[in-house]
């Protein structure tokens, strides 16, 4: 489960911040990693994956997102993690060992936390994984 820190690290190192707010934000995801492990993933499958492309079409997941671009520390990583949480999900229901999907999340949380039009990508990206999910449940 390194692999759940080490791709929101990107959007964390964008920020060019003190250690201490490096070892804050990492230390967020590795315990959301550890409890993750506790989760049977693969059984859920197509069903995670709706849940969290449901998750990018909150309220919710917006004012976690519009938090997390701007806030500092530890509550920099709780928000994050709210804003991510919803591709999070999609990823750990999509396979956990593609690289191929490993990747599209992790270019998808940086534009989203990063780039100027960043928050307009959460549609989008609901919309995709909720799509996603429904073809391969039916």
């Amino acid at each position: 489960m390194v692999w759940m820190p080490l791709l929101m690290l990107p959007s964390a190192l964008w920020y060019r911040r003190s250690m201490a707010f490096g070892v804050a934000y990492l230390a967020v995801w590795l315990v959301l990693a550890l409890l993750a492990l506790r989760v049977p993933w693969m059984s859920l499958g197509s069903y995670a994956t709706l849940a969290g492309g449901l998750y990018e079409l909150t309220p919710l997941k917006r004012h976690f997102l519009e938090r997390c671009r701007a806030a500092h520390g530890l509550r920099h990583g709780l928000d994050c993690a709210g804003a991510s949480a919803g591709l999070m999900v999609a990823f750990l229901g999509l396979g956990l060992m593609s690289a191929w999907w490993m990747a599209a999340v992790a270019a998808v949380v940086f534009a989203e936390k990063v780039a100027p039009f960043g928050a307009r990508l959460v549609l989008p990206a609901g919309l995709a994984l909720t799509i996603l999910s429904l073809i391969h449940i039916a």
